[in-house]
């Protein structure tokens, strides 16, 4: 049991086509997909092999200086790895707080694990399926 790589940085923007831009322009990122979550747009760039900024698109939902703190900038880190059952048992064993249970995120091709580290930041893991 082991982790992969980073698999995405997460962001929530205020404007996600400025976001895109700014990223496509400043550091060369290119955009790969958007996927429809229902009360979110994601929009994924591929910083390099394997791993990537995922722009969350709050759907106007997201003003600066409007909106929590939690809702503005990083929204979460996200590790890839093989077998996130094991991994679902090891953190439930380590008494982690989750934030989201096991679950499928079909839009994606991704099951998915949220904790909260000690410091508030929420912790990703994720493993793909077919």
């Amino acid at each position: 049991m082991k982790i992969n790589r980073i698999d995405h940085i997460a962001v929530n923007t205020v404007n996600i086509e400025e976001s895109v831009k700014y990223y496509e322009e400043m550091f060369g990122f290119k955009e790969t997909s958007r996927a429809d979550m229902g009360n979110v747009i994601l929009v994924y760039m591929e910083v390099c092999p394997g791993s990537y900024l995922e722009l969350f698109d709050l759907k106007g939902n997201c003003e600066k200086g409007t909106v929590p703190e939690e809702m503005q900038g990083l929204r979460h880190i996200a590790f890839h790895v093989d077998d996130i059952k094991a991994w679902e048992k090891r953190l439930k064993e380590k008494n982690a707080e989750f934030t989201m249970e096991l679950t499928r995120m079909e839009p994606i091709h991704k099951d998915g694990i949220l904790i909260r580290d000690p410091n508030g930041v929420i912790v990703e893991l994720s493993a793909d399926y077919t």
